[in-house]
């Protein structure tokens, strides 16, 4: 079901409250920062005004999307700043929850670098767990010869170097899922506004969208900006800036020009911040991809699946067979995703056309 587009603070309050209840086993400082916040924007009546005038001009797709810069905006500034209200709360571990009271929170929300933030930017975790969506699936193929790998909606690109720190994963019987594929020739990324980590102000933004109390995913994080502050400087890595509609476009270049054994082009929670007419002509086109290069060229998504799920993330390969596309749900997994629910025959299918 598709999301209707909120300006402004319409629908917030829902949001918030669904995103609390998200947070609640996850990040409890979150959820009482976000409750406390949910709270005072139904009632103060100034701190409403500056965080609507904030929002008035942009459009929100996902659910998640308004919850999620609150927090992060707030927790930016508060990395920033030893004597932010909330410092004690969500910029220092472990987080002082009971210094997130309603009268930090509204001064935290009246400072000017939060409501620019608001104003302006994009929640951009990178959460290099998701990395799952290409090195799992092309650990279980054997493809001879060099493989193209393509991030699309990459933020700061770290998934396409997740394969060089510590991570792994499990099925649901508890085994380790094979996670390091071979013939890795190219890393590519694509994004409508890039971050590189070479910025202290880009790799501070993504800090500030982990959660307090996820020591084990900043720890990632730290790790995975690492790799790919290396990885560009020998670029190895490259990441270009494009908008979601010209992608197709710029693979169809790599499977043409490059001529790897195979292109790999995947997305990690992508589909739900896209304009639906966007999303709709965006799918289309990577369709019309694949049929170009059929045998040669693999789509993988990892994207939100039924709302009522109990992993609500799907992991989707689709490729060409003839005219047709054919689509394959490998697993189900968290958003943050340590153990996958494999569907092995979907597995077994992938691998026999390119394997």
């Amino acid at each position: 079901m598709t999301s209707p587009i909120r300006t402004g603070l319409d629908g917030f309050d829902d949001e918030a409250a669904g995103q609390v209840e998200f947070f609640a086993s996850r990040s409890p400082t979150h959820a009482r920062l976000l409750e406390t916040a949910r709270a005072l924007l139904a009632r103060d009546l100034v701190t409403r005004s500056l965080v609507e005038d904030a929002w008035r001009e942009r459009a929100f797709h996902a659910r998640y999307e308004r919850p999620l810069l609150l927090c992060a905006a707030v927790r930016f500034d508060a990395l920033r700043d030893p004597a932010h209200p909330l410092a004690r709360a969500i910029a220092t571990e472990p987080p002082d929850d009971e210094t997130i009271t309603e009268h930090a929170v509204r001064n935290a929300l009246a400072r000017p670098l939060a409501l620019d933030l608001l104003k302006d930017a994009s929640v951009q975790t990178n959460e290099v767990t998701r990395a799952v969506v290409w090195q799992w699936p092309l650990a279980m193929m054997d493809i001879a010869g060099p493989i193209a790998l393509a991030d699309v909606g990459c933020s700061a690109g770290l998934n396409l170097v997740a394969d060089r720190i510590e991570i792994s994963w499990i099925d649901e019987s508890g085994t380790p899922l094979p996670s390091h594929p071979r013939g890795i020739a190219l890393r590519l990324g694509f994004d409508r506004s890039p971050i590189d980590v070479r910025d202290l102000d880009h790799a501070d933004w993504l800090r500030a969208c982990m959660w307090p109390g996820q020591v084990d995913r900043l720890h990632r994080l730290e790790a995975a900006i690492g790799r790919a502050r290396e990885a560009l400087a020998t670029g190895e890595l490259v990441l270009s800036t494009a908008e979601i509609l010209d992608v197709p476009r710029h693979l169809d270049v790599v499977a043409r020009v490059e001529k790897p054994a195979l292109v790999y082009a995947y997305q990690t929670i992508v589909r739900d911040y896209l304009d639906p007419d966007v999303r709709d002509r965006y799918q289309a086109a990577m369709h019309d991809w694949l049929r170009s290069h059929p045998g040669k060229t693999l789509w993988a998504e990892f994207e939100r699946g039924a709302r009522d799920a109990p992993e609500p993330v799907e992991l989707r390969v689709s490729f060409a067979q003839g005219d047709a596309i054919r689509s394959l749900v490998l697993a189900r997994a968290d958003y943050h995703p340590e153990r996958l629910r494999v569907d092995r025959a979907a597995l077994a299918e992938l691998c026999a056309p390119l394997g």
